[in-house]
């Protein structure tokens, strides 16, 4: 058996990376590979009991770089796991200098870096400081994953993509899981007394990268065009407070929901009628590729690859136009309700996660890109 340990830094539910770690971890053959996390940040809410359910663990150490007790402890963990495993699977792209140095030392095993976004980070200070430790990136003897061509493109650079050095895993989901029900659509829209309204959603974490405010500025002229129209927001993250301040101001209270996180997001896109997804950067957002499997007219923003433009449904829209521009847009697709079908269309577009899981494993038995 082959034994995978993820970098990554946190388990928690609410992580977008951790999300496309499990949806991978839930369907390859356990059998052949299996999947440990070493995790430098904890958390209650998190993936811990699914895993050790599957027969993997989580080791926890601080967070690398933070102090020399840190630099001891990451030391001690790789000198005492050497043979343990066939792959060191790095999502923590700003590290990878350093942890592919310590799998060097420590003849540790394969070592792939797998980029995840198209951005180093929201924070300018923190985004200079990753763009620097990134740069030996490509000097390294390293595999490469990327989630997108564009995510490729952003680390890795179009030269290493164009020449297959660079192995593109789609954050594939489990299309079928997603497919329109109207049964669980009456469900949720009578739960929230909202059987009759134009139901906009949204799934993210409030963070900056979301773009919240855009999104909650365009529902504010699209319910003054169509005044029976609600926006439901899902996730959790450090701006829930501010937004919910923005709405107050906004005189939005009662049309706009915020959900927090929710572990049946397939049962909610069913009770929408569009998805806004007006982030300010992405690698390849999960959330649009569920959205459009359930059915949705989607709306992304032109900083998103239109790699994840899966339906004729789906439209990238620019975010210079400003908000407005949105709102006047989503009214053309309010009529637009055939569903069903949808997500055959995504998993034939490479997006399902039973292909895509057979690829990774293959990857990993190959011991990487040839």
């Amino acid at each position: 058996m082959i034994r995978v340990l993820h970098f990554v830094s946190t388990p928690a539910i609410w992580s977008g990376v951790m999300s496309v770690i499990m949806n991978y971890y839930r369907h390859i053959d356990r059998t052949l590979i299996q999947f440990d996390f070493l995790c430098f940040s904890q958390c209650e809410d998190s993936y811990a009991d699914e895993i050790a359910s599957y027969g993997g663990r989580i080791y926890y150490v601080k967070k690398p770089g933070s102090s020399i007790e840190a630099m001891i402890e990451m030391n001690a963990f790789f000198k005492k796991n050497k043979g343990q495993y066939q792959w060191l699977h790095n999502h923590e792209v700003y590290l990878s200098l350093y942890l592919w140095k310590l799998a060097e030392h420590h003849n540790f095993g394969n070592f792939v870096i797998h980029s995840h976004t198209t951005r180093y980070s929201d924070n300018w200070l923190n985004a200079r400081r990753n763009q620097l430790l990134c740069y030996p990136i490509a000097l390294m003897r390293s595999n490469k994953i990327a989630c997108s061509i564009a995510a490729g493109e952003f680390l890795y650079g179009k030269r290493m993509v164009q020449q297959n050095k660079v192995f593109v895993l789609y954050n594939a989901i489990d299309c079928q899981k997603y497919r329109f029900n109207h049964d669980k659509r009456a469900e949720i829209r009578s739960s929230l007394s909202i059987q009759d309204k134009l139901v906009v959603g949204h799934v993210g974490r409030f963070e900056k990268q979301k773009n919240h405010d855009f999104l909650i500025e365009s529902f504010y002229f699209l319910k003054k065009q169509y005044s029976k129209s609600v926006l439901l927001l899902i996730g959790s993250g450090r701006l829930k407070l501010t937004m919910q301040q923005k709405v107050k101001a906004l005189g939005l209270e009662g049309d706009v929901f915020f959900l927090g996180q929710q572990n049946d997001i397939q049962d909610w896109y069913q009770a929408m009628d569009l998805f806004w997804l007006p982030s300010t950067y992405e690698g390849l957002p999960m959330a649009a590729v569920e959205a459009q499997a359930s059915g949705l007219p989607c709306f992304l923003a032109d900083t998103i690859t239109k790699e994840v433009e899966l339906l004729d449904t789906t439209k990238h829209l620019t975010l210079k136009k400003g908000p407005e521009f949105w709102a006047l847009e989503a009214r053309e697709k309010v009529n637009i309700i055939k569903r069903e079908d949808a997500w055959r269309k995504v998993e034939n577009a490479g997006f399902g996660i039973e292909r895509a899981s057979v690829a990774l494993q293959r990857y990993y038995l190959n011991e990487g890109v040839k």
